[in-house]
């Protein structure tokens, strides 16, 4: 694979897969917040999840080809609103609106 080609969803699965073995005695919640890069207050939205699920989903990284749709209803879970989208990609919130209801489809 060439630099030129990698987007940036690769390019975060790899970096995801690299600090995943720095977490693997931590409890499954606190390794998906390392993996996702989660921080501060975005920690808390984990706690929407059992440990679980948080396993499940830290399964379905490992493998980005292989999702079922489990794991792909608890990212909706996770990053379904606006507001923790936009938070978690770091980029200012404008107010809710129509593009809430685009995401959840």
């Amino acid at each position: 694979m060439s630099l030129a080609r990698l987007d940036r969803r690769t390019w975060l699965r790899l970096l995801l897969a690299a600090a995943a073995g720095a977490c693997q005695g931590a409890a499954p919640t606190r390794r998906l917040a390392a993996r996702l890069g989660l921080d501060g207050g975005e920690r808390g939205w984990l706690a929407e999840l059992t440990p679980g699920q948080a396993e499940a989903l830290l399964g379905a990284l490992d493998r980005p080809l292989g999702w079922d749709a489990r794991a792909a209803a608890l990212v909706v879970r996770l990053f379904g609103s606006h507001e923790r989208l936009l938070a978690f990609l770091r980029e200012p919130f404008r107010g809710s609106g129509v593009c809430d209801g685009l995401l959840r489809e």
